[in-house]
């Protein structure tokens, strides 16, 4: 999920899903970061004075790349965000999910990521498939790959904040 927000003269918020919305394609896979980017030209044509993006998982995903590249976002709350860009997460519209292929795009171009295994052998906690232990493998695996695909939020003049668990 990703919200750009505004504030001033009123409080507003525009919710924008990455996928499967109607018209978008059926899975997170070389979405436009432009999307994003477009949610907020419509904002400012509001009159808006500071702008927040606000994303949680895949939306916090997008939500740092979009900071890096767009000055006019003044703070990112980013839930479950991730250092790096990913591989996509089902299919576009296409219908073809693999092979895997970047989450995003840029100017039409697929921003680096890092790729999945799909060999990775499923590992549990208190019931649950551990997702993390499958992220630091992958991270592990395809460590040449992290360099192209960290997400630059040094780029970014908005004030950022990370929320994680533990």
């Amino acid at each position: 999920m990703f919200h750009v927000l505004r504030s001033s003269p009123a409080s507003a918020s525009r919710r924008l899903p990455c996928a499967c919305g109607k018209g978008q394609a059926p899975g997170v896979c070389e979405v436009p970061l432009e999307t994003f980017v477009q949610a907020i030209d419509e904002l400012e044509k509001r009159s808006c004075k500071q702008i927040a993006i606000a994303g949680t998982s895949k939306g916090a995903e997008a939500a740092l790349p979009v900071a890096a590249r767009d000055e006019r976002v003044d703070a990112v709350f980013a839930m479950s965000p991730t250092s790096v860009v990913w591989g996509n997460i089902g299919p576009r519209r296409d219908g073809i999910a693999w092979p895997e292929r970047s989450s995003w795009t840029w100017k039409s171009e697929p921003l680096p990521f890092v790729p999945t295994d799909s060999s990775w052998t499923t590992e549990y906690a208190n019931g649950l498939v551990s997702y993390r232990s499958f992220f630091e493998h992958c991270l592990q695996r395809f460590a040449k790959s992290i360099p192209a695909a960290t997400i630059p939020v040094e780029q970014s003049r908005a004030n950022i904040v990370l929320i994680a668990g533990g």
